[in-house]
């Protein structure tokens, strides 16, 4: 052991911070090591000093340019994540997470279709990347390419089945798009997940609802209050049952408690 790794387990048995990133010797695969695991952990702070360490060592590090546009971008420094990104990009041209967090960046930024363009070239570079399938799917909705949007969410669910997100949002674009039956699929498929999901459990609902199964629908508000009894959206829902079936008491009581929790009048369901 040389004399700066004593010392430094020494302040680290007294309880102080110290940068393990500072002990000589480390490769720098250990170093991007410990920094990703101070980045997983929520420490930034820790994770940008090992970060900078290593572009010390090697300035043209792509993963310690990319983590350090990743941490800007945390951090609320878009235009520093922009660029830090870009050059590891420049540097590793096939680095398909990079592009995916610069495709982040823009959506951040409001340039959606520079967003569109990052996420396309991470889902080029690799095809099975579902993470990248997503945004890019989300992207679309936002202009409002539905087929566009459907295809890529789908393909997100089919290489990550158990990505809830995936589901709802195609559950929600078929929703809106008035395929009730597909969108039924979709949320029951969250829900065959994680039977405690609110918003898959009153998205069927409201689904369900609009094809004037009242009752059904009341029973799936009833299951997410039961799961979660201070949920706006089940309250809600049942309170706009109640009040299109005439029991006008029962839907007062329930629309109180959905704004008791927050909701704005605005969100409340008008007959």
């Amino acid at each position: 052991m040389n004399q700066i790794q004593s010392k430094t387990q020494k302040k680290q048995s007294q309880g102080l911070n110290v940068n393990p990133a500072l002990i000589s010797g480390v490769s720098i695969q250990r170093l991007l090591e410990l920094a990703n695991k101070f980045h997983k952990s929520g420490d930034i702070s820790e994770a940008e000093t090992v970060f900078r360490n290593i572009l010390e060592i090697s300035p043209d590090h792509p993963g310690a340019l990319h983590f350090l546009g990743v941490i800007a971008r945390q951090c609320g420094k878009l235009d520093n994540a922009e660029q830090l990104i870009k050059k590891a990009i420049k540097i590793a041209p096939n680095y398909h997470t990079a592009h995916n967090n610069l495709g982040k960046v823009y959506q951040d930024l409001g340039q959606i279709e520079k967003a569109g363009k990052a996420f396309k070239r991470a889902t080029k570079e690799k095809p099975d990347y579902a993470t990248a399938h997503f945004n890019l799917g989300l992207v679309f909705k936002e202009q409002r390419k539905f087929e566009e949007a459907i295809n890529q969410l789908k393909t997100s669910a089919k290489l990550d089945p158990h990505h809830l997100e995936s589901h709802l949002e195609i559950g929600n674009l078929y929703l809106n798009e008035g395929e009730k039956f597909n969108a039924q699929i979709a949320f029951k498929t969250v829900l065959h997940l994680d039977k405690k999901n609110i918003e898959a459990r009153c998205k069927l609902a409201q689904t369900i609802q609009s094809l004037n199964q009242t009752d059904e629908a009341l029973k799936e508000y009833q299951i997410a209050l039961n799961h979660q009894p201070e949920s706006t959206q089940a309250l809600n829902g049942i309170g706009y049952l109640y009040h299109k079936n005439g029991q006008f008491k029962d839907a007062l009581e329930y629309l109180n408690k959905a704004l008791n929790k927050n909701l704005t009048p605005k969100q409340i369901y008008v007959a």
